[in-house]
């Protein structure tokens, strides 16, 4: 069963479901892994640095052009190089949705780096922000492992709000029935998220999936070798008419 998860993460999260245009062009994931869809078709690439088991995040310019990519430990440049201060991060090899990027609202030059962390808790759900325009566009970390909740099951995904500024980064928390919905505006990582009691029990680690508009988010859940959908409220981050299957 954890064989099918691993798939589901690298196929379906190095992706972004903010990213509109060529944002997702190229994907990296595994042992040295790579996937160049610029031309409308998957190209293999051998030029890029991960080693990971699990989770994985890549972003380019709209124009499908590499900016970067991170494990969720290290964020590697363009060039394949590790960015500056770019290591240590609090993901994990082994951790389902180890990391995702996503633009700042608001900025044209900053990127937040959400990470979750090995288990059902250890450092928990944490952000870094980089700024790609220092070092000469390489980018660099400018804000590194910001606590975001204490608590974490290696899962967790963005959707973009109704208003198509903001978005919501979404988790569950291990030993509940709860979702988290947190806002992330031009004001930042909001510390008061939208607690939503329902569904299943979550009592292990797993992954988290949105469609692109937003409006279904797909949870599976090992303990009951099911899928969870869920419609969802964009506008107030509340997940809503569970369906298991």
């Amino acid at each position: 069963m954890r064989n099918i998860f691993i798939f589901f993460c690298l196929f379906f999260f190095t992706a972004n479901d903010l990213l509109a245009q060529g944002e997702a062009n190229i994907w990296y994931f595994g042992d040295y892994g790579g996937l160049d869809f610029n031309s409308g078709a998957a190209v293999v690439i051998h030029d890029g640095q991960l080693t990971t088991q699990e989770g994985c995040s890549v972003l380019c310019d709209r124009h499908g052009q590499l900016l970067m990519y991170t494990d969720g430990v290290t964020i590697f440049t363009k060039n394949h190089t590790i960015m500056q201060n770019g290591m240590g991060l609090y993901g994990h090899s082994s951790s389902t949705q180890s990391a995702v990027i996503a633009p700042m609202p608001g900025s044209l030059t900053k990127f937040y780096v959400f990470t979750i962390d090995y288990g059902l808790g250890t450092y928990g759900m944490n952000y870094s922000v980089v700024d790609i325009e220092l070092n000469n566009g390489l980018g660099a970390v400018v804000e590194k492992n910001i606590l975001i909740n204490p608590l974490g099951t290696e899962r967790m995904t963005t959707v973009i709000h109704a208003n198509k500024k903001d978005f919501w980064l979404i988790t569950e928390l291990p030993e509940t029935h709860d979702f988290y919905a947190y806002l992330v505006s031009e004001a930042g990582v909001s510390n008061k998220p939208v607690v939503t009691t329902i569904g299943d029990l979550v009592k292990h680690p797993g992954c988290l999936k949105a469609s692109f508009d937003g409006s279904i988010i797909l949870s599976p859940k090992w303990e009951s070798e099911s899928f969870e959908i869920y419609s969802f409220d964009n506008q107030n981050g509340i997940p809503f008419n569970p369906i298991s299957i």
